[in-house]
């Protein structure tokens, strides 16, 4: 509970009050003390004592009244009011108001604030004072609003009554009176003299208040025995160098202390005047202060002639001065920052009721451990709630220190350069008129993002030429503030292209999606603790470069440069303002520094993806001449391809020069090396150089037979591989073909005979079957089958079949010559044609035999024709016996037509052929080479 006892430095003010004033305090404190809880406001008066003018003891006749009145809220619980108090008031016997003596107590008034509205003024016969009180505490403390005032002792008994009287806002009134024994009272109209009083000087503390006491002889009669009475006011002391002489004081010249000063008589209508001066004190009291000062006349040892009052504004003024320092902390987040806090009245008048006011920064929270205790912060201990410290009383050139911290939030969001804490405290003070005074500590913040980048491969990416690489880059600030304005950077890979399409929106790449170029995202803020994820995609080239087995790619998240130099520098700057403080030893400090650098440290990730591409090599070896001869050049191609996905370096061919065979330079391609020479068996190599996929490159490698060539070599084979950088082979082989050659047999029987004989008669059908095998090692390809039939015998058109190929003719009307295509006789295959021929109607004399023979051509294997299996005598042609010809009317010469003519030489060739080939294979005859001479053996 406030005390409404004057303070320490007002003791001496307070001796200004007779006793009676004392009770009254002591009174109004016990009075609320035993408030209930459902007190109501009360009004209370009291005299609190008199100016004993003839110093007998008692109360006389024109004697000054202290009178006191004092509104209370009694802790009642009620909202803030406000109220007019008026005395005297009806009611009051016995006593004159004295107009100029109304005061406010200061010592004694709590908590409500007011002002004199009348009773000052010359003339007035009461006074009025306008009052406001807060709201009642919850700390069971009441307001108190106190006036004093004086009034003279008129009444005619021996005793006074004194009436006061309220009105609150809240529509309730209040009364109160109390009574008060008097001496002597006044027994007729008081000596007319008339009393003035009035008051010099600034009124500042310390200064010197010079009253003016007057006294003029009203009833034309003049006054003997005059003396002048005054009293020495609260927070003043008697001055005597400024004051008329004459004057004593009793018992000193402190406050409350009677002086005395015989001026003698006053003639009929006269006046005087004498000077009364008081030094005010150096400082005053808390509230408003008003010097009030009552002087009287009396006329001889007791009777009082006639008082005046006057009342003197006090000039005091307190000035509130709050200092503010950094005692502890450094910004960094999660630590504590302490403030100390020193408030001063530096003016000449004291403060009742003086307040701390903080608000607690941004960022931060209130941290009532490590701060005084008192602090009250509302709505919680949040950035943004205000807290308040009650100081008290702050006397004039009093001070008071007080600690308040808080504790840094971590992590902190993203803060811009030159981010700081701004801490104001304001020293305050509801007495009107006081400016606040207010300090602000500005701390740099010593936080810093830390950005962490981790880089993946989305499952199921992989790094096959043509294929999308798709990245997932998660960047994370794991520091201890937001980051502004992160950028993440990715450069494309060699051997692949950005992929704008797969990518998060937003990539912006440099000079363009080709490799090399640097693409930058923009992440925008990122608080700490914070992940965001973004896509990154890359086309692997196809074909793929050779030698290229993997495709690495880095991310990096970096800040902006205006934010790594906010991390950056105030370290410096910390070091040299705290003076000791901020040391490479600090743990905040340390924690700073570590921040700093972790901020300026882009966060970067690589990933290392295999490429699945590969060279994919194949060797095609092909000949396409002849069987092989003695000496015969042999030129085969090879055909060096890659179908894979990428590209093949350092091709070499690797070739082997085959048996009973030289190399030959000339008609192969240049460039080939063989070791240890051209002669069978020799290694040649042929360098081809990088092969790109989808590639193919050719080269030439001949040899040239041997001559003579052993009998049993049919063939020359030859293999070759195909080899480049990283083990990769191919190989293909191929040999010069076999000798290819064919044989026919043409069978004749009878379709028709009319007479069964046997025996080809004008009219008779023939049936012949041509039957056209393949008994070499080597398919026989295009193979073009004529069977010219004898000039006899008439094909019988659409009579003609295959087992295979295509009947080019003999099945149209008008055909005479059955023939057959077929593209390719495999080897150990055969392929049967059937036809038939009418005999014709006319056979001429001597006609013996009807004789029709195939003729065998084709790409790879020399001609040849058709053999008559019923004789004995190979490649001869068929022949059907003729029966009794018929006689014409004219003979004819015989002839041979064309196709006898192409027979005839086709069956010498065919015979020459045998005896030429009867070395080689005697098992069957062919028809010898263009190139080849012609033999002169003949047939047995």
């Amino acid at each position: 509970m406030r005390s409404l006892q004057p303070n320490a430095r007002n003791a001496r003010s307070g001796a200004a009050l007779v006793p009676a004033a004392r009770l009254l305090a002591q009174a109004v404190l016990a009075l609320l003390a035993a408030a209930p809880a459902a007190a109501q406001p009360t009004l209370t008066t009291s005299v609190a004592g008199f100016t004993d003018v003839n110093h007998n003891g008692v109360l006389d006749c024109g004697e000054p009244v202290i009178i006191l009145a004092a509104f209370a809220t009694n802790n009642s619980n009620t909202p803030a009011l406000t109220g007019s108090l008026f005395v005297p008031s009806f009611g009051t016997s016995g006593l004159t108001f004295l107009s100029g003596s109304v005061v406010i107590e200061p010592d004694l008034t709590v908590g409500c604030t007011g002002s004199v509205v009348s009773g000052n003024n010359p003339g007035d016969g009461s006074a009025r004072a306008d009052f406001s009180c807060p709201p009642d505490p919850l700390d069971n403390n009441a307001w108190t609003f106190v006036v004093r005032y004086q009034a003279v002792f008129t009444g005619t008994t021996a005793s006074a009554t004194v009436a006061a009287h309220a009105v609150t806002s809240d529509g309730n009134t209040y009364n109160a009176s109390a009574s008060q024994a008097a001496g002597t009272p006044c027994a007729g109209a008081p000596a007319a003299i008339a009393v003035s009083k009035s008051a010099a000087g600034p009124a500042t503390p310390g200064s010197t208040l010079v009253y003016t006491v007057g006294a003029t002889d009203t009833s034309g009669l003049g006054q003997g025995g005059l003396q002048l009475v005054d009293t020495v006011p609260a927070h003043t002391v008697f001055a005597a160098g400024a004051s008329s002489p004459g004057w004593t004081c009793a018992p000193d010249a402190n406050p409350g202390a009677l002086c005395r000063n015989p001026v003698g008589n006053l003639d009929p209508g006269g006046s005087l005047s004498r000077f009364f001066a008081v030094t005010l004190d150096p400082s005053f009291p808390a509230g408003g202060l008003t010097i009030a000062n009552t002087a009287c006349v009396r006329l001889g040892p007791t009777v009082v002639a006639g008082c005046a009052s006057t009342t003197t504004p006090a000039a005091g003024s307190p000035l509130l001065h709050l200092g503010k320092t950094l005692a502890s902390g450094l910004g960094v987040p999660g630590t504590t920052l302490a403030y100390a806090l020193a408030a001063a009245n530096t003016g000449n008048q004291d403060l009742a009721d003086v307040q701390l006011q903080e608000t607690v920064p941004a960022h931060t929270s209130f941290s009532a451990g490590a701060s005084a205790t008192g602090w009250s912060c509302v709505p919680g201990p949040a950035a943004g709630s205000a807290c308040t410290l009650d100081l008290g009383a702050l006397a004039a050139g009093a001070a008071a220190s007080r600690s308040f911290a808080v504790v840094v939030d971590n992590p902190l969001p993203a803060l811009p350069p030159g981010a700081a804490i701004a801490n104001t405290a304001c020293l305050t003070t509801p007495l009107a008129g006081v400016a606040p005074s207010c300090a602000t500590v500005s701390t740099p913040t010593a936080g810093a993002p830390s950005l962490h980048t981790v880089k993946t491969l989305v499952p199921g990416s992989t790094a096959v030429p043509g294929a999308t690489l798709l990245y997932d880059l998660a960047v994370s600030n794991t520091g201890n503030e937001g980051a502004g304005g992160v950028n993440l950077n990715d450069t494309v890979p060699l051997h692949t292209t950005f992929a704008a399409g797969a990518s998060s929106a937003g990539w912006g790449c440099v000079p363009g999606p080709a490799a090399g170029s640097v693409c930058t995202l923009s992440l925008g803020p990122l608080a700490a603790g914070a992940t965001v994820h973004s896509t990154f995609a890359v086309v692997v080239e196809r074909p793929l470069a050779a030698g290229v087995t993997a495709v690495a790619n880095t991310a990096c998240a970096q800040l902006p440069p205006v934010v790594l130099e906010r991390a950056r520098a105030p370290l410096q700057l910390w070091r040299l303002e705290t003076a000791g403080r901020a040391t490479a030893r600090s743990p905040s400090f340390a924690g700073a520094t570590t921040a700093a650098a972790a901020a300026a440290a882009p966060g970067c990730d690589t990933v290392t993806t295999p490429t699945l591409g590969r060279p994919l090599l194949s060797l095609t070896k092909s000949y396409a001449g002849g069987p092989v001869e003695p000496g015969a050049l042999l030129v085969f191609h090879l055909a060096a391809a890659n179908s894979g996905d990428q590209d093949a370096a350092a091709a070499v061919l690797d070739d082997t020069v085959p048996a009973h065979s030289n190399f030959a330079p000339a008609a192969s391609t240049p460039g080939w090396a063989c070791t240890p020479g051209p002669a069978a068996g020799a290694h040649c190599t042929l360098a081809l150089g990088p092969l790109p996929a989808g590639s193919t490159a050719a080269a030439i490698f001949a040899v040239r037979a041997d001559s003579p060539l052993p009998a049993a070599v049919q063939q020359i084979a030859n293999a070759a591989c195909l080899t480049a950088a990283g083990g990769l082979t191919a190989c293909g082989q191929t040999a010069t073909p076999p000798a290819v050659f064919v044989a026919a047999e043409l069978q004749d029987s009878f379709a028709r005979d009319a007479n069964a004989n046997g025996l080809a008669d004008p009219g008779d059908d023939i049936l012949y079957t041509l039957t056209v095998s393949n008994p070499s090692g080597g398919a026989a390809q295009a193979l073009h089958v004529a069977t010219p039939l004898d000039p006899h015998l008439a094909l019988d058109a659409g009579s003609v079949t295959t087992t295979a190929g295509t009947i080019s003719a003999g099945n149209h009307p008008g055909d005479t010559v059955p023939t057959l295509d077929l593209p390719s006789l495999a080897p150990g295959a055969a392929v049967t044609m059937t036809f038939t021929a009418t005999v014709a109607p006319v056979l001429p004399p001597g006609l013996r035999l009807l004789a029709s023979q195939s003729i065998l051509t084709g790409a790879n294997f020399p001609a040849t024709v058709s053999d008559d299996p019923d004789t004995p005598e190979p490649l001869d042609p068929t022949t059907t016996p003729v029966g009794t010809p018929t006689i014409p009317p004219i003979a004819a010469i015989p002839t041979l037509s064309t196709w006898g003519l192409l027979l005839l030489g086709m069956a010498l060739a065919g015979i020459s052929c045998r005896r030429l080939r009867r070395g080689r294979s005697p098992a069957l005859l062919t028809l010898p080479p263009a190139d080849s001479a012609s033999s002169t053996e003949e047939r047995p």
